[in-house]
């Protein structure tokens, strides 16, 4: 490409070019895809990538590249499948009837180095079509875009370096006060702001450290001294603020935090998982199945408001054992096997699937838990 206006003069001439657009062949990235699919590591990538001839082995970015544009790719692919798929039960007017499970994972990751072993918890929030088994939507609680330092910098200080966002004006049945803002009228408030603010405090004296420890016992240049100087205030400043004005104590600011990206809150994470999945299903019914989470009942409401009132919304909560003995659960599943097997002895209907089979059973066998306390205070 030429920039046309600067035709005759140097450097006129520049090349924009599509990340893969290098890549020779797609060998390496079926393999790649390959090894993620059956839960390799990195490591075992590496080595797979590695030149039989020369021995040269395949840089760590060279393979996150290849991840991320695979990422990509597919994302980009199955959103494309998706919308055809919508967009052609809408065109023949089919009533479509999704039926979603809904579940959270905890992962534990160790985010800089591997010599630090502490390890951060991630949550996962994950709805899976029941039917197909299709998984739809994968969401974690981690914003990688976000810089905790920037976003510090943009949100809580203003052009002087002087906290803003900090107060707001409220008025009750007498006189008019000021008291710090809530967590949802800040502009850090989508963030988990203890794992926000220690973020931003450890990124920056860890950076001032390591300035002072490049120089060794020399003295630092007057440049670098002012930005490690700056560093630190900087990193005052955070302190100041989170535990001065909304109350973080040093203990909830664990040190131990990503410093490219941040955690968002639960809520949140929650609230976006399911309106995207909203955008992602088409128009008809939908019943989520889930464990009795109160995030779901904070947010499930605002997100599926018309379908809830035009009847097309149902959440149905699970509730589980989790403290069973190992032996109590044989016995209840021993039990259910029973049942089940006399119930399908029983069965004098047309031939149907083990899956069919077990929807009569269910159908036949259990109803909705109600509440009587909830009945009589109805009545009276």
């Amino acid at each position: 490409m030429i920039h046309k206006p600067c035709r005759s003069r140097k450097g006129a001439r520049f090349t924009v070019s599509k990340d893969h657009q290098e890549q020779r062949d797609r060998e390496d990235n079926i393999k790649i895809l390959k090894m993620l699919v059956t839960g390799a590591s990195i490591n075992s990538i590496q080595r797979v990538l590695t030149c039989p001839r020369i021995g040269e082995r395949a840089g760590m970015s060279r393979i996150y590249d290849r991840i991320f544009w695979l990422e990509r790719t597919l994302l980009a692919f199955e959103r494309a499948q998706l919308g055809k798929w919508r967009k052609n039960l809408e065109r023949r007017g089919m009533f479509y009837h999704t039926r979603v499970a809904h579940d959270d994972i905890v992962l534990g990751i160790n985010w800089e180095t591997s010599a630090d072993r502490r390890i951060t918890a991630l949550n996962c929030t994950a709805s899976t079509d029941i039917e197909s088994r299709y998984i739809f939507r994968l969401d974690v609680d981690l914003d990688p875009r976000v810089g905790p330092v920037a976003a510090f910098k943009d949100a809580c200080l203003d052009g002087n370096r002087n906290p803003m966002n900090l107060h707001g004006q409220y008025q009750n049945a007498t006189q008019r006060f000021v008291a710090p803002l809530l967590h949802y009228q800040r502009p850090t408030g989508r963030f988990d702001e203890a794992a926000f603010f220690g973020a931003c405090q450890s990124s920056l004296r860890l950076f001032a450290v390591q300035a002072e420890d490049a120089f060794g016992e020399a003295a630092l240049p007057p440049d670098v001294q002012q930005v490690v100087t700056e560093a630190r205030c900087f990193a005052d400043a955070a302190e100041l603020v989170g535990e001065g004005w909304f109350g973080l104590s040093e203990q909830r600011c664990d040190s131990r935090n990503t410093f490219t990206g941040i955690m968002t809150r639960d809520a949140y994470t929650k609230a976006a998982h399911l309106a995207l999945l909203k955008e992602m299903l088409p128009v008809g019914k939908m019943t989520l199945v889930s464990e009795q989470e109160a995030l779901i009942a904070r947010t499930a409401p605002h997100i599926f408001r018309d379908e809830i009132l035009a009847d097309r919304f149902e959440w149905l909560a699970i509730a589980f054992d989790k403290e069973a003995t190992k032996p109590k659960v044989q016995h209840r599943v021993g039990v259910f096997r029973s049942n089940f097997e006399q119930f399908r002895q029983s069965y004098t209907g047309q031939v149907v699937s083990d899956g069919e089979m077990l929807e009569l059973f269910v159908e036949h066998s259990m109803t909705p838990a109600t509440s009587s306390r909830h009945c009589c205070r109805t009545r009276r």
